[in-house]
């Protein structure tokens, strides 16, 4: 939702005004609060702090308690299945693990164990992932916005007869003007975000 460009505001304003959702917290909105705190700068996140420091500059400040509310993670139950949405995979620490560059489902069992999940659904790492193995389903839809070509990505999961159905979905959308507005407002750390996020598609416009 958070610092990764310059529509944070925007992107809050449609988000809050929704009665049909809900949203968990992730790394980004957690790197914001911080330095809005005076805490400074998130471990791990020096790359982005240019960045997270202009967001948290012009962040609106009614979004603050809002974000500061959002769990790590949610529970959902739905009709006998138990869903699980993390932004990432957390530690014995309760903090996000380091991200796992070659996940499969072997490993992810290992960590949920006996934990009663039917289906974990997770992001943070940008590619897509989908695993099923013998106790769940792991579903990655791929960040939603962070692609190297105009697709959002995302995923939709059914619940129908005891059965959890997962598909996952793009849809293009042109973003051109929204990757010119990193050299129109001159975003600080804009070039490195635009090559880690967004694949350089500035480049191809």
């Amino acid at each position: 939702m958070i610092g990764i460009g310059p529509d944070t505001n925007e992107v809050l304003e449609q988000l809050t005004a929704r009665n049909d959702m809900f949203c968990i917290t992730g790394n980004h909105e957690q790197a914001v609060l911080r330095i809005i705190r005076g805490d400074g700068c998130l471990p791990g996140h020096e790359q982005a702090f240019a960045h997270h420091e202009w967001i948290a500059g012009r962040l609106d400040s009614k979004f603050v308690p809002y974000l500061s509310r959002l769990p790590l993670q949610e529970e959902v139950r739905h009709e006998g299945r138990r869903i699980l949405l993390t932004h990432y995979h957390l530690g014995n620490d309760g903090q996000y693990a380091a991200i796992d560059p070659d996940p499969d489902g072997v490993k992810l069992d290992k960590l949920y164990g006996d934990s009663g999940y039917d289906l974990v659904c997770f992001g943070h790492h940008h590619p897509v992932h989908l695993f099923r193995t013998v106790r769940r389903q792991y579903m990655n839809p791929g960040a939603l916005g962070c692609s190297d070509t105009p697709v959002a990505r995302y995923g939709v999961v059914t619940v129908r007869d005891g059965e959890v159905a997962i598909e996952l979905k793009e849809a293009p959308y042109d973003n051109s003007l929204f990757l010119r507005s990193y050299s129109s407002l001159n975003v600080p750390d804009g070039p490195f975000i635009l090559r880690a996020f967004h694949g350089n598609q500035h480049l191809r416009l």
